[in-house]
């Protein structure tokens, strides 16, 4: 409707673009999401027959935003919106002979790399439909297209590593999650250097999850080094109060106290690896890593670590910042024996006045006045207070 608004008026093309981006930002505003596209779609399939030299700028900026609304809408089970954006980013990536593709040879590794992001995306989103196998054939495609621009990233690969272990494909899995840390290792440089430390960490920590539960018992004690290795990184790079320095060292002690007793391992060179007694927990508003997935990509979506790991559980909250008291709690019995101790005022004369006493009770003072109603009243009139 916008389309056919916009030829009756405007004669010019750049009129016509600049009617329709103005629409869809309208339609954004408002929340349509589903008009917001169509009216962005639009304004890009009017510059296709122009011959505007800014064509695939405009085609890129269209794909990235209905990625970055797919995302958006299949985490907040959205899946109706979610299908109809992503596969209208789909649809604009086709290769260059197809009906709708809107990339020539010129930029088809912006096109391969663009059909890779979205093919990522749909894999993350069929995978939390529980659609395994949709999703794996999505992952497939998406590092067919990145290896042939040898262009492979890490969290393609860990999201193929985590749909392979829903499917019982332990070996395969193994491998993408090795592949995970060499893209990881060749990202330096490419990436910011927080990100690419974050992105070595988590993909470290993926593949020694996926070496710890897998049914080798060889790739199991590998698993060891792994998490070692992992947790030095996130300690030098990230820092050891990093929400995903917690969550590396709740696996790796995971996997000294339950899994080397449980499976066996103590032979080899588990066997000389002190216990841990402890951990540092991570303070109860920090999320771990995998409970909010962590991104290579502003666009793409993260892995969740392989089952049985699941996601981690939420950890207990620190202790009190402030010092509590020492002394132990006054009870009604203690109280009363005290009272009992103490000898009768004298008859004919009146009681102590009131007074005031401070009193500590987890680590803070507060003042309370002693005596009968009346006589915490004068007191306090006197101080030039007031007491109810």
């Amino acid at each position: 409707m916008s389309a056919v608004y916009a030829d009756n008026v405007y004669s010019n093309v750049a009129e016509k673009v600049r009617f329709l981006e103005g629409v869809s930002s309208k339609f954004f505003a408002e929340g349509n999401v589903v008009e917001h596209i169509k009216a962005r779609e639009t304004s890009v399939l009017i510059r296709r027959g122009t011959g505007d030299p800014h064509l695939a700028d405009a085609v890129e900026g269209f794909v990235v935003d209905c990625n970055v609304l797919g995302v958006r809408h299949f985490k907040q089970d959205d899946y109706e919106v979610a299908d109809f954006v992503l596969n209208k980013a789909l649809a604009f990536t086709e290769g260059v002979h197809s009906d709708h593709g809107m990339f020539d040879s010129d930029t088809e590794e912006a096109r391969r790399r663009l059909r890779a992001l979205t093919l990522n995306n749909i894999g993350c989103m069929e995978k939390r439909r529980g659609r395994y196998a949709e999703a794996l054939s999505c992952l497939e495609e998406a590092i067919h297209h990145e290896e042939s621009i040898n262009s492979v990233t890490a969290s393609t690969s860990m999201n193929l590593c985590a749909v392979l272990t829903k499917l019982g494909q332990g070996r395969e899995a193994l491998v993408a999650a090795e592949n995970a840390v060499k893209a990881a290792i060749r990202s330096q440089g490419t990436v910011d250097p927080a990100e690419h430390a974050q992105l070595l960490v988590v993909s470290l920590h993926n593949l020694g999850v996926t070496q710890e539960f897998s049914d080798d018992p060889e790739e199991a004690r590998k698993a060891l080094q792994t998490y070692t290795q992992a947790l030095e990184t996130s300690h030098r790079e990230l820092g050891r109060n990093h929400p995903t320095t917690y969550s590396v060292e709740e696996s790796l002690h995971r996997y000294k106290t339950v899994t080397v007793p449980t499976r066996g391992l103590h032979d080899h060179e588990t066997s000389s690896i002190p216990s841990m007694p402890s951990i540092k927990r991570a303070p109860s508003h920090v999320t771990t890593p995998y409970a909010t997935p962590q991104t290579a990509s502003p666009y793409s979506v993260a892995p969740t670590p392989p089952a049985p790991y699941g996601r981690m559980h939420d950890l207990p909250a620190p202790p009190l910042t402030s010092k509590p008291s020492s002394r132990a709690p006054r009870t009604s019995a203690s109280r009363r024996q005290r009272n009992s101790l103490r000898p009768d005022p004298p008859a004919g004369k009146p009681k102590v006045p009131s007074r005031r006493v401070s009193q500590q009770s987890h680590g803070y003072s507060k003042e309370v006045f002693t005596g009968s109603p009346k006589t915490r009243k004068a007191k306090s009139k006197l101080d030039g207070g007031y007491m109810a």
